[in-house]
């Protein structure tokens, strides 16, 4: 997961500032299907995603008068982010193995001692998740 925060502002000088988080997961989710009929297929899912947070990175822009002064930085992110989540989707098989999805998403994300990012300010996201799929 790439996640990036952009902040702007003027105190006594204009400043912008971005920040970066890394992170690698790893999903377990169940999916059930309600209805698969002929190309249509509607289903469930639920799960779970453990991410280690691998590196953040800051970048600072300021200006003062004619002077942009930047500053750069990264640092290792300790601890793990919880989060569970629950999709209710449909597909529509294109050619044997290949199907359409359109899968409508809630995720929560737990309380911990991550870096500041949306999901500390909005714990709960929804996200739509469109495109192919293929099966084994």
């Amino acid at each position: 997961t790439y996640l990036l925060t952009r902040l702007s502002g003027s105190t006594t000088g204009d400043y912008r500032a971005e920040v970066t988080l890394h992170y690698l997961g790893l999903p377990v989710n169940f999916v059930y299907s309600f209805l698969k009929e002929q190309k249509w297929e509607i289903y469930a899912s639920a799960g779970a995603m453990l991410e280690k947070g691998l590196r953040t990175d800051y970048k600072q822009y300021q200006n003062w008068d004619d002077v942009q002064v930047t500053t750069t930085g990264n640092t290792s992110v300790d601890g793990v982010q919880w989060s569970m989540n629950g999709i209710l989707g449909i597909g529509y098989t294109l050619h044997k193995n290949i199907s359409l999805f359109f899968d409508p998403q809630l995720s929560y994300y737990f309380e911990n001692e991550q870096p500041f990012s949306i999901r500390k300010e909005m714990p709960l996201l929804v996200s739509l998740n469109a495109g192919l799929r293929m099966s084994l």
